[in-house]
């Protein structure tokens, strides 16, 4: 039996360090969330993963969600913190053996770094797994249903890492290259 795994990726917030929505930022010339629902969208082809949701409270990031056959989430809350994005995809799906969190600003990350990961952590036997670069933890994560009430229970700008962090033997940890997990949160870090 395959693993179903449902891929959520975050899209609601309000990019303050970067000035402007950095998700729409143009990166030769698509936005810079396209880069990742691509990625995805070929491992849900290849049905490696699940068709992905989006959750956001943007109507462009919504369109390009729907253009993708990505299932569009809309986040009436997101003044409430990551927390909100999370419950909604993890509502939205009660059938999943596991939900895999990403973010949209990080647009060098690809399908095989990601594939890669999801069969380690299968083969891992681990509930949750996470991408580690240098002993730093980053996105994606990955949270068996096991978990599924704690990620319901989440509050406020703190994510699923705190899940993480309190339950250490039960991650699989997964090292990647730094590009792969690189996040844009300035426009400096578009020249880095």
């Amino acid at each position: 039996m395959t693993l179903k795994i449902r891929p959520i990726i975050l899209a609601s917030g309000y990019s303050k360090r970067f000035g402007e929505n950095k998700l729409l930022y143009t990166i030769n010339k698509k936005p810079m969330i396209f880069y990742i629902m691509h990625e995805l969208s070929n491992l849900a082809r290849a049905n490696i993963v699940q068709t992905p949701y989006v959750v956001t409270q943007y109507e462009e990031i919504s369109n390009l969600a729907k253009e993708m056959n990505f299932h569009a989430l809309w986040n009436e809350s997101a003044e409430k913190g990551i927390c909100e994005s999370i419950k909604l995809g993890v509502l939205e799906d009660n059938d999943s053996d596991a939900y895999m969190f990403f973010t949209g600003d990080q647009p060098y990350i690809k399908a095989e770094v990601i594939s890669s990961f999801i069969s380690a952590y299968l083969m891992s036997k681990k509930e949750l797994g996470c991408v580690i670069y240098n002993l730093t933890w980053y996105s994606p994560t990955i949270f068996s249903k096991k978990y599924r009430n704690e990620l319901l229970s989440l509050k406020g700008d703190i994510g699923g890492k705190r899940i993480l962090k309190s339950s250490p033997d039960d991650v699989f940890l997964f090292n990647v290259d730094f590009k792969s997990v690189k996040d844009i949160d300035t426009k400096t870090d578009l020249e880095s």
